[in-house]
C-alpha cells in the first residue's frame, strides 16, 4: 500500500499498488536501484498486502 502524507502527517492518498507500480515507486520516488531479481520479492509483497 502506498500512503502519501502531507507535512502534518495527515493522509492525502492511500491505495494498493500493483507490482509494476511498486517497482516504479521504489525507483522513481524513493530512488532505489531496483533490479530484475527483485521482482519475485515484490510479487510476494503485493500478494501479502492484497485483501482476500
Amino acid at each position: 500500500r502506498f500512503t502519501h502524507r502531507d507535512v502534518t502527517g495527515a493522509v492525502v492518498e492511500q491505495r494498493d499498488l500493483s507490482v509494476d507500480e511498486l517497482e516504479a515507486t521504489l525507483r522513481e520516488v524513493i530512488g532505489l536501484p531496483v533490479e530484475a531479481d527483485w521482482r519475485p520479492v515484490l510479487e510476494k509483497v503485493v500478494a501479502w498486502g492484497t485483501p482476500a
